[in-house]
């Protein structure tokens, strides 16, 4: 009897300690409204990219339930995975990222896979995660969504339709062996000649290439090209990125994930958590570059 009473004990508190902290009706608001609590067993360095994820997510969405998308819940997917959160929670996660608007273009691409794939994940994620895929591609979904051809888009907008037909062109380059399998010996050379067009498109319109010049669906190709560019080109454009960001000619997103890049070239860390298994700087370095960049 003891025995059993011992086993009904352990069971029970088995179930506890794995019960769910969040419910599918109500995720959203509740994942804004958790504070993460240190689990047995969970690094300094896990807890503090899943507390800043999530605090991240906050700011993202504006605190709005309502606000959630595609990226906001892989990033919760994430934090969750690092606190190392019950089995149910994450799997609750995944099911929110899956079914979100756009999920097959990180599904299938190969940064996003490889990047994810890489973390300590449960071992139930990697074939979720491969039965997902294959589900997009057999849905015809596989990949980001195309960018409008620049002649109908550049008359639609009123745009130049010579400077957009460029861009487009420059925007391939930069996602010719990007796509699927990456093959650095063929792209890094189209990533130079990118740097050397952007270069002289920046010479001649003095300012960065974003939505007033090349509208919303080509205002992130000057940025993606400093963002597979040298180190030092980086360094050397990312007041320009700020400065657009400021004058809502650029999303937000992209300047973290520039800030990470060089903060990585500089130290080895970084701010935001956007490069995958890359250690966060300090907290009040954190804070500090955020202010240094008016980032909330």
């Amino acid at each position: 009897m003891r025995t059993t009473i011992f086993t009904l004990i352990f069971l029970l508190t088995g179930m506890l300690s794995a019960q769910s902290l969040f419910t599918s009706d109500d995720f959203e608001a509740q994942v804004l409204a958790y504070a993460p609590e240190r689990h047995q067993g969970v690094s300094d360095k896990s807890f503090d990219f899943g507390t800043m994820v999530l605090r991240e997510t906050v700011r993202q969405t504006d605190n709005n339930p309502r606000a959630f998308n595609r990226a906001d819940y892989f990033n919760v997917l994430s934090g969750l995975i690092s606190l190392q959160e019950s089995d149910a929670d994450i799997r609750l996660a995944w099911q929110k990222f899956i079914a979100s608007d756009g999920s097959c273009e990180y599904l299938t691409s190969a940064s996003f896979k490889d990047g994810f794939l890489s973390k300590k994940i449960p071992d139930y994620l990697i074939s979720a995660w491969a039965e997902a895929e294959a589900t997009c591609v057999r849905n015809g979904k596989a990949g980001a969504k195309p960018r409008p051809a620049p002649e109908t888009y550049a008359a639609e907008n009123k745009l130049d339709a010579t400077l957009l037909k460029q861009i487009a062109e420059i925007a391939k380059d930069d996602q010719r062996y990007r796509k699927g399998k990456y093959e650095p010996e063929k792209q890094t050379p189209l990533d130079r000649k990118n740097e050397r067009l952007i270069d002289g498109l920046y010479a001649r319109y003095g300012t960065y290439l974003g939505t007033s010049l090349v509208g919303e669906a080509y205002n992130s190709v000057m940025w993606a090209v400093i963002q597979h560019s040298r180190p030092e080109t980086m360094e050397r454009y990312l007041p320009v990125v700020h400065a657009a960001v400021q004058a809502g000619e650029l999303d937000e997103a992209p300047l973290r994930m520039l800030i990470d890049r060089v903060q990585i070239n500089r130290t080895g860390q970084q701010v935001f958590g956007s490069q995958a298994g890359v250690p966060l700087l300090p907290k009040a370095e954190q804070k500090r570059i955020e202010k240094l960049y008016g980032i909330d």
